[in-house]
């Protein structure tokens, strides 16, 4: 009943610790790899890059950038919910529509 008295004077409930800092680590990570995608990246539909590239260079990118990388998993969902989809070849995981852009330009 707490909860409910709490609710109907605030006119709100508060999400648990939990969940708003996962919240803001997600929202952060989507920001930095915007940033990422803007530096590092090529988007062309023509393009690939193996899935183990493309996280070296995310996590050189972060620790430059003062970001932390996350997990490998966390890149791929965020990439995924960006349009750039993962396949599979001889093994490998890729990601289409993606490449890394050259560091000699």
């Amino acid at each position: 009943m707490a909860g409910w008295d709490d609710y109907r004077r605030r006119g709100r409930l508060d999400p648990p610790a939990a969940v708003s800092d996962a919240t803001s680590t997600y929202r952060i990570s989507n920001d930095a790899i915007a940033g990422f995608i803007d530096d590092r990246c090529l988007l062309n539909p023509h393009m690939h890059v193996i899935s183990s590239d493309l996280w070296n260079s995310w996590e050189t990118w972060c620790h430059a950038n003062s970001q932390r990388p996350g997990t490998n998993r966390m890149l791929k969902a965020a990439m995924e919910t960006r349009g750039i989809a993962i396949s599979r070849s001889n093994g490998r995981s890729r990601f289409q529509g993606i490449g890394l852009a050259s560091d000699q330009g």
